[in-house]
């Protein structure tokens, strides 16, 4: 019964559907979906086409259901929520070092001592998920984040979402570029192959 309840708190089903316990307790969600307003700074449509399309072959630890959407149904919601995009300008950034980026053992270095996986999951070689779930999976986080979004977000990610648990780091412009360079890195060129948009 507690591992019935925790799951369907885990995979937001009480998001949609009203579960109330003998008790008189209503369950809540226990992740917090992320605002789509300023969608189109963060991604493109064809990442959002191939996440609606299938949830988890972008990120295996993905709540949101596979909805089986038609190519023709995925095609239309990722153009209306570009579409609806609100306008967002990432903060002001000072040229980031491009040998600092180009550095993917630094960068790995820095993710590691910013304990950023305790948050994080991400697929190791070996296809097993490790590292925290309070954050989304980052392990094809350079198939889905733009390069601006992605600099500002680690600069100061409060700028892009004021309710964030994501803790504002004070990253120095090497840094950020350190990061970047190496989440931007964490690709799957096969993602958007898989679900071609048309």
């Amino acid at each position: 019964m507690n591992q019935g309840r925790k799951l369907l708190a885990h995979f937001d089903c009480v998001a949609c559907h009203t579960v109330v316990t003998p008790d008189h307790v209503k369950l809540s969600p226990t992740t917090d979906a992320p605002a789509l307003n300023r969608i189109a700074a963060k991604t493109t449509r064809e990442w959002i086409f191939a996440w609606l399309k299938n949830p988890q072959a972008y990120a295996a630890s993905a709540t949101m259901p596979n909805f089986q959407l038609s190519d023709a149904d995925a095609r239309d919601i990722s153009a209306f929520l570009v579409a609806q995009s609100e306008p967002y300008t990432p903060a002001a950034q000072a040229s980031t070092p491009a040998s600092a980026s180009a550095d993917p053992q630094a960068g790995a270095s820095l993710y590691g001592e910013s304990f950023c996986a305790s948050c994080h999951a991400t697929t190791n070689p070996a296809g097993m998920l490790l590292g925290g779930d309070v954050g989304p999976e980052l392990t094809r986080a350079g198939s889905k984040l733009k390069p601006d979004w992605l600099a500002d977000w680690l600069q100061n990610p409060k700028h892009y979402d004021l309710d964030t648990a994501m803790p504002h780091y004070r990253f120095d412009q090497k840094q950020v570029a350190l990061l970047s360079g190496f989440l931007a890195a964490k690709t799957d060129s096969d993602l958007l192959a898989k679900n071609r948009f048309c």
